[in-house]
């Protein structure tokens, strides 16, 4: 019985220990994800800038 009791505290500490591993994954993803629509948002702005950009320099040329 005694062994019985052992692997069952095991098993038992094993499922803690994913359940914290699963949390803390958990929480990495989410970082992840915020840091990716920071970084799409930043994108987006940057291609405003660059079509802005863009039509001045054609406004400018086509001025000439």
């Amino acid at each position: 019985m005694a062994e019985e009791e052992k692997i069952h505290d095991s098993l038992l500490e094993i499922e803690k220990e994913l359940k914290e591993l699963s949390a803390l994954m958990h929480e990495g993803f989410s970082r992840v994800e915020a840091r990716f629509d920071r970084i799409e948002c930043t994108l987006s702005r940057i291609e405003k800038s660059l079509k802005t950009t863009v039509e001045l320099v054609d406004k400018n040329i086509s001025c000439d």
